[in-house]
C-alpha cells in the first residue's frame, strides 16, 4: 500500500507540467493521490502523505547559503553556486555564472525539452 502511494505520487509529479514550479508540481501530485483516498489508497496512508507534504512545503529548499531551484524560478543576477550539467553530463554553465535574462530563457527552453527539471544551485543573499 505505502509503496503504491509513493510510486503513484512520484508518477503524478513527473507527469505534471515541467514549467510549473517544484512546489506546484508537488501540489498536483498530492491532489491526485487525495482523489484516490478510500478507493485506491488507504485513508491513513494518504493522511500521512499529507502531513509529510505540509512539512516539505514549510521547509525551505536551502542548503546553508545555497538554494536549489528549477529554471522557472531563476531571476536575473542570481549566481550559480555549482556548475550546471545537462542530463547527459555536459557542462552547461560554470560555477559563479551570473544569470541574465538571456541565459535564463535559454535554460528554461532546455529544461522544457527534458522529462525532469534541472536542480540549479544558486547562492542566496546572507
Amino acid at each position: 500500500m505505502v509503496l503504491s502511494v509513493a510510486r503513484d505520487y512520484w508518477e503524478h509529479y513527473e507527469q505534471s507540467d515541467p514549467l510549473l514550479t517544484t512546489k506546484m508540481r508537488h501540489e498536483v501530485a498530492l491532489n491526485n493521490i487525495k482523489l484516490g483516498s478510500g478507493s485506491l489508497y488507504h485513508p491513513k496512508i494518504v493522511k500521512s502523505l499529507e502531513a509529510s507534504h505540509v512539512q516539505l512545503m514549510a521547509s525551505d529548499t536551502s542548503i546553508g547559503s545555497i538554494k536549489v531551484i528549477c529554471a522557472q524560478e531563476l531571476e536575473e543576477s542570481m549566481t550559480l553556486a555549482n556548475s550546471l550539467h545537462s542530463h547527459t553530463g555536459i557542462m552547461l554553465l560554470p560555477k559563479g555564472h551570473v544569470f541574465s535574462s538571456k541565459s535564463i530563457v535559454k535554460l528554461q527552453q532546455l529544461e522544457a525539452k527534458k522529462p525532469t527539471p534541472f536542480r540549479i544551485m544558486v547562492k542566496t543573499a546572507k
